[in-house]
């Protein structure tokens, strides 16, 4: 594996330093997840396949600075067990993430391109989901308000997984920050609502 200063020259040797993200650049993004899973106290692999993690693009995320047929050489930079979570993060159809919480046997994931089954273990799910937790939540604060309420709703029931330190501060964030974002919307409606009727007086 790569020192952490030498995987951001590689970000930006690919353009992660100019594509957009979440309002801000792709690298601001991934360094953000970075920061993330390492306050919260996760693994080395999970915390550079957080760097990494939108390198060949998502579900969501269409833009692609790393062919597919690079892995090789992001799996010499990370280790294999990294690359392992950014390409199953690239492969995968996040709708289908609940069905694991429900459904007996392995987890598993849906490969959205081709539409067929991934059995992984239960660290890969985890990690999957403690990826998605800091990915959605880094991006939070960037987002409209209801983008960030129809997060809050996606995230609601995976954050039982997820490690405490990351609970807590989810938490205070919806209550708190989300809270405070609603009233300051309502009011902003209100006031809109009487200049259309001050105006028709």
């Amino acid at each position: 594996m790569t020192d952490n200063a030498d995987l951001i020259d590689y970000l930006t040797s690919i353009g992660a330093d100019e594509i957009t993200h979440s309002r801000r650049t792709l690298l601001t993004h991934l360094r953000g997840v970075q920061g993330l899973l390492e306050d919260w106290g996760m693994t080395m692999p999970l915390c550079q396949a957080g760097l990494f993690h939108s390198v060949y693009g998502t579900e969501y995320f269409h833009g692609n600075p790393v062919a597919i047929d690079q892995r090789d050489r992001v799996r010499d930079l990370i280790g294999s067990d990294s690359e392992q979570l950014v390409w199953l993060w690239h492969v995968s159809k996040r709708s289908e993430f609940r069905k694991n919480l429900t459904e007996p046997g392995p987890p598993k994931v849906v490969n959205r391109l081709d539409g067929k089954t991934i059995c992984i273990d239960d660290r890969q799910w985890t990690d999957l989901v403690t990826l998605m937790i800091a990915d959605l939540y880094e991006q939070m604060p960037h987002r409209h308000i209801a983008s960030q309420l129809r997060t809050r709703h996606r995230l609601r029931p995976f954050l039982a997984m997820a490690p405490t330190k990351a609970q807590q501060e989810l938490s205070r964030y919806f209550e708190r920050e989300l809270g405070m974002r609603r009233l300051f919307g309502n009011w902003r409606r209100h006031l809109r609502t009487l200049a259309r009727e001050w105006r028709k007086t």
